[in-house]
């Protein structure tokens, strides 16, 4: 595939969430883990959500739509940090791809909603696919946290 490919990604459902503006939530859903969601699922994806119910954490990608073509960046300046790093070693919203990935916790399941917690996506998101957290698999607690080390808030 040369630089020039596409990729075509259709979404499967829509965010709705509390937060309209980029610049009203918060900077990592974990920071805001009270405040709830809806994940709604379009009618042809509905069969998908059959089983995530026994789940207590989802990985949930979506695309930032607010951020308009113009406004990616190839690198910025993360809230933590005071000089510029490249897009892939930050979770800025300004990603040359226009994806997003949260983790949220799964409260329960209204048909084709999934009600979360803890989602940092603004409101009307397009989802584009949902994926069960599985600590075993997607946890490294020994992982290394580059630039990031000891710039975490409590």
């Amino acid at each position: 595939m040369d630089e020039s490919s596409s990729v075509v990604v259709r979404s499967c459902g829509v965010a709705r969430t509390p937060y309209t503006a980029e610049a009203q939530g918060p900077i990592q859903g974990v920071f805001r883990e009270d405040v709830e969601s809806r994940l709604e699922i379009f009618p042809p994806y509905d069969a998908c959500l059959d089983g995530l119910e026994g789940f207590s954490h989802l990985i949930v990608l979506f695309h930032f739509h607010l951020v308009a073509e113009g406004e990616r960046s190839l690198v910025t300046k993360p809230y933590l940090y005071d000089r510029e790093v490249g897009a892939f070693a930050c979770c800025s919203p300004r990603r040359p791809s226009g994806l997003g990935l949260d983790i949220v916790r799964l409260l329960r399941r209204e048909g084709n909603v999934l009600v979360v917690a803890g989602a940092d996506m603004t409101d009307g998101s397009p989802i584009l696919d949902i994926r069960p957290y599985v600590p075993e698999y997607h946890s490294f607690p020994d992982a290394e946290l580059g630039w990031i080390r000891d710039r975490i808030p409590e």
